[in-house]
């Protein structure tokens, strides 16, 4: 799959599911910096990405979304503005360009 991302931001990862979808993103982006996001609530647990988080591409921040965007936002472009790319508007995982 060709793309041009260098980071990929995933929201959620570390619950059950997001930590699939985590995964997934750093097999099939070889070439990109995989930024996790999550709370660690009752469904987050980093030990779902044991695979993947010592990786030199893999980093990790417990926080919140409302949090994070309130310090990042100058610096994000959503790329739901992009034709032809197909990405869920809602969680487990939202892809910024940075």
């Amino acid at each position: 799959m060709k793309n041009n991302f260098k980071k990929i931001f995933i929201t959620g990862g570390a619950g059950f599911i997001g930590s699939h979808v985590s995964e997934a993103f750093f097999e099939n982006f070889k070439k990109c910096k995989i930024i996790i996001l999550d709370k660690l609530t009752y469904a987050g647990n980093k030990a779902f990405l044991s695979s993947i988080i010592n990786s030199k591409r893999v980093k990790f921040i417990k926080g919140e979304m409302a949090e994070w965007f309130k310090a990042h936002a100058w610096k994000v472009c959503v790329l739901l503005k992009v034709p032809r790319v197909r990405i869920p508007v809602s969680p487990p995982f939202i892809i910024f360009k940075f």
